[in-house]
């Protein structure tokens, strides 16, 4: 897995590639979060497009940077494939209702300015 980090103004877009699932990639993932949010940065994208797959871990990680973030006064939004597997998880755990999730990253964005 991979994770990239890019600012577009005020917002951290979080490029997530690879299968995110238990081990190193939640580490890297939790890591880059922890980094960022000691830097002052407040509000996020997970771009999760080229996430094929995501693990119980992975799905805990995810939710539990959602918490980190919120206790910052933070905000996460998630970017998914409409019909991906990983879109698919949160729907079965019900964590769809936890994220404000969108299908492509300019509108996620545009969420924020709204």
């Amino acid at each position: 897995m991979a994770v990239d980090v890019r600012q577009k103004g005020k917002v951290s877009i979080v490029d997530v590639k690879g299968k995110l699932a238990v081990g190193e990639d939640q580490v890297q993932l939790r890591e880059t979060l922890k980094g960022l949010l000691a830097e002052g940065h407040r509000l996020f994208v997970f771009n999760l497009l080229d996430v094929p797959f995501m693990d119980s871990s992975g799905l805990g990680e995810t939710a539990a940077c959602k918490m980190r973030v919120s206790r910052d006064d933070g905000t996460i939004k998630l970017v998914l494939h409409e019909r991906s597997k990983v879109r698919e998880v949160l729907k079965i755990t019900g964590l769809d209702h936890a994220f404000e999730i969108y299908d492509d990253e300019g509108e996620a964005l545009a969420s924020f300015i709204t």
